[in-house]
């Protein structure tokens, strides 16, 4: 069996759903060892839409109001990165964390990661194929099949703030709480 590879803890918010013309808007990002154990790395970048960007963001009054009530709107306004230097900063800090765990790859782990946030981001940064595994931890299906199909009553997933770095913090809280509900179990089990 392989080693288990480091986990790239991931959030995106966007002007819209479509993968194919929606724009990136904000992401956040930290890593934790394999069994969830954080390093301190934080980090949230927030991405000028550019004209075409602010005209799909303008075009869904839905998520437009979410962006508004939730900050990011305001704060694309003031203090947004050009994508080509969020590119830049992105690839440095995932080249030191490939260093940091000697490791070429990294699984991500978030919320809905893999039907969204990790083809979106692979859309607009066709290297991160090489950087990323191609399966995912999502917590959201973990939290789904524990509730669904074994019956577990776990409360569902407090509101999210539409926030990147808020959300991926209430997906690593969830994973938490899991994995050590998981770890009671199987103690359990070999009682």
């Amino acid at each position: 069996m392989s080693e288990p590879l480091p986990l790239l803890w991931c959030d995106i918010e966007t002007s819209g759903l479509n993968i194919n013309s929606d724009v990136l808007l904000e992401v956040a990002v930290f890593t934790t060892d394999p069994t969830g154990v954080l390093v301190n790395n934080r980090h949230n970048w927030i991405i000028k839409p550019g004209l075409q960007g602010w005209d799909k963001l303008h075009a869904n009054e839905f998520v437009t109001n979410m962006h508004k009530e939730s900050g990011l709107y305001d704060d694309l306004q003031r203090s947004a990165l050009e994508l080509g230097l969020f590119e830049h900063e992105f690839k440095l800090y995932m080249k030191e964390v490939q260093k940091y765990y000697d490791s070429q790859q990294l699984t991500m782990a978030g919320s809905g990661v893999g039907p969204f946030d990790l083809p979106f981001l692979c859309r607009y940064f066709p290297w991160l194929k090489d950087v990323l595994t191609y399966y995912v931890i999502d917590v959201g299906v973990i939290g789904r099949f524990l509730r669904n199909v074994l019956g577990i009553p776990y409360a569902d997933r407090p509101t999210v703030s539409h926030r990147a770095m808020d959300d991926i913090n209430e997906h690593y809280a969830e994973f938490l709480q899991y994995a050590g509900d998981i770890t009671e179990w199987r103690r359990l089990a070999q009682l």
